[in-house]
């Protein structure tokens, strides 16, 4: 891989697999300033923040890293009226979320995010479950009792509206089953989807802008479901819940 502004006009792998953030013009992509193709593509501007939709039963507080720096909190409050999903989420912001009696709890460390324009995605499978649960425990092998929690598909709980930037929304199925959640960085038609909550803040809606600003894997890349996943790792370093 190519080092970051070396020009090599004769073979460049980075974009042989798809990950062409500005060639030989190329940014650092920790570097706050850097966003996707090297510079070339589209700086996300924070948005003001969004009226609520409804009656809020609680606020979801996540700390989060962007390459090992701290970028702040983003606060979301969760709506009354979308009980299910909201309370996904704050369980997972607690670290207590199970999707059975059976499950080992899951929260919101073992996040993987994923810009696909307009949202910024925020999803916990399996896989990545399993392995936030060993860097929790420090364990180098899962045990045999280890269940990921994956949610049934439930009612939508809303009818699809219009989502507008710093709204939290799930598809009309609900979170399953890989506990998906988006954030919106800029207005939507939220066709398929629905508000279950909203960032509350100046602060949130900037590092949210930040977050989608990202650069990330190219979507020509071959390598194994990654593309839109950032090019540097973005932690919930904590997360909480707050009843209002």
């Amino acid at each position: 891989m190519r080092a970051v502004g070396t020009p090599n006009k004769e073979l460049d792998l980075d974009a042989a697999l798809g990950i062409s953030w500005g060639g030989a013009s190329r940014c650092d992509a920790a570097d706050p300033n850097c966003v996707t193709d090297g510079g070339t593509g589209d700086v996300v501007k924070a948005q003001p923040v969004p009226d609520l939709q409804g009656k809020l039963g609680g606020v979801a507080t996540l700390r989060i890293s962007v390459a090992g720096n701290d970028e702040g909190l983003l606060r979301v409050g969760l709506y009354s009226a979308t009980p299910v999903a909201s309370e996904t989420f704050a369980l997972l912001a607690q670290g207590a979320y199970k999707a059975t009696e059976e499950s080992t709890p899951a929260g919101l460390d073992g996040t993987t995010w994923k810009v696909e324009r307009p949202f910024v995605c925020l999803s916990q499978s399996a896989s990545s479950q399993e392995l936030a649960y060993r860097r929790r425990t420090g364990a180098r092998k899962t045990p045999a009792d280890f269940q990921a929690s994956t949610p049934s598909k439930i009612k939508p709980e809303a009818p699809p509206t219009p989502l507008p930037a710093g709204a939290l929304s799930v598809s009309k199925n609900g979170p399953s089953p890989d506990l998906d959640f988006a954030l919106s960085f800029a207005p939507s038609d939220g066709k398929g989807r629905y508000a279950v909550g909203s960032l509350l803040d100046d602060a949130s809606m900037k590092l949210l802008a930040r977050l989608g600003s990202l650069p990330v894997v190219s979507s020509r890349a071959a390598l194994g479901g990654k593309a839109g996943q950032p090019l540097v790792k973005v932690v919930v370093v904590d997360a909480s819940f707050d009843n209002t």
